[in-house]
């Protein structure tokens, strides 16, 4: 196994990754119950919500795909950098 353990960095950037998506799945399964009160609702209101929950989906989506592009930009270019030397001759 030589594979090398996350940095901080890395690894509390994943961390908020995880915690984005969690808070996009809560998010569809809040859109799911309003959109079963759309039928009984004869003001629009229902529908204005769930367009500004959809709209709360796409940013969070936005956000979990930068940080994971940007976390994958920080890995590869910290394996490009090499190693340091710590002999001392």
């Amino acid at each position: 196994m030589n594979s090398t353990l996350p940095n901080l960095r890395t690894f509390e950037g994943s961390q908020a990754v995880r915690d984005l998506l969690r808070i996009n799945a809560d998010q569809a399964r809040l859109g799911n119950l309003l959109k079963l009160l759309i039928d009984d609702d004869n003001t629009g209101k229902t529908q204005q919500l769930l367009d500004e929950i959809r709209a709360t989906q796409e940013a969070l989506k936005t956000a979990v795909r930068e940080i994971d592009q940007s976390l994958h930009r920080r890995a590869r270019s910290a394996e490009a950098l090499p190693e340091k030397r710590t002999d001392h001759r």
